[in-house]
């Protein structure tokens, strides 16, 4: 998953830069990916030569998707890559917009095309903890040539949005699933990775929203409360939740 943002101002030179940064995503439908929120809106002027002294997140100007990809020859083949995709439309919450908290840290992607009738997707979304379960992830840590690495752990403590767990991982793997399984036959996302600190790793708890969501108004189109808040190429909208 690679975001580019477009015209950036690097304070110190007077010109303007394109960023790009790396995360992962995961399918959850034909053409339907979720993700970390601080993957799609994040403060991208706010270190060394581009820190503008505001805090203002933005959105990028293209979100890429190298599905499977094994390092570097398959990300430079850019959209001629086999498994390749863009972002059409990226979901917020509102909440994180306005707060950037960990605790609505989540974005859900619309793609361009149905890749997922030849990938397969995560067909089961549900909320899971038991302390001491064995968690599982897979994403693309940037300390390693773009390929996907997969990190076994535990589930340490929960809050009412995150998961608490004490995970290996590094920048890149944000918006990596976290699986569980219950029993051979019962395997599936409970969560998306989201942080990492000195002592334990966290995640955002898919919960019943986000369940709802994926399962009815995304999938089916049923109306609800959004603020356009970017133009084409790719859209961006905030879901306002009572």
């Amino acid at each position: 998953m690679v975001m580019t943002f477009n015209n950036v101002l690097n304070k110190k030179t007077g010109k303007k830069v394109t960023l790009t940064y790396k995360g992962t995503g995961f399918l959850v439908g034909p053409n339907i990916v979720l993700s970390a929120g601080h993957c799609v809106c994040t403060d991208v002027s706010k270190k060394n030569d581009l820190d503008n002294g505001i805090f203002d997140p933005c959105f990028p100007d293209k979100i890429e998707f190298y599905f499977g990809a094994d390092g570097s020859k398959d990300v430079d083949k850019g959209s001629s890559y086999e498994w390749y995709a863009k972002a059409n439309v990226a979901y917020i919450q509102r909440k994180y917009y306005e707060s950037t908290s960990f605790d609505y840290d989540w974005s859900a992607i619309q793609l361009d095309r149905n890749i997922g009738y030849e990938l397969g997707w995560n067909g089961r979304v549900a909320n899971f903890y038991k302390e001491g379960a064995t968690i599982e992830s897979y994403g693309y840590p940037g300390d390693k040539p773009k390929t996907m690495w997969s990190s076994v752990g535990t589930m340490k403590n929960k809050t009412e949005y995150k998961y608490i767990t004490d995970l290996d991982s590094y920048k890149g793997q944000s918006g990596s699933p976290y699986f569980v399984s219950t029993s051979l036959a019962n395997h599936f996302v409970c969560g998306i990775h989201t942080s990492g600190y000195e002592d334990y790793n966290a995640g955002t708890i898919i919960n019943v929203f986000y369940a709802y969501l994926l399962n009815k108004q995304l999938f089916l189109n049923y109306s609800f409360l959004v603020t356009r808040i970017s133009a084409d190429p790719v859209r961006f909208m905030m879901l306002s939740v009572s």
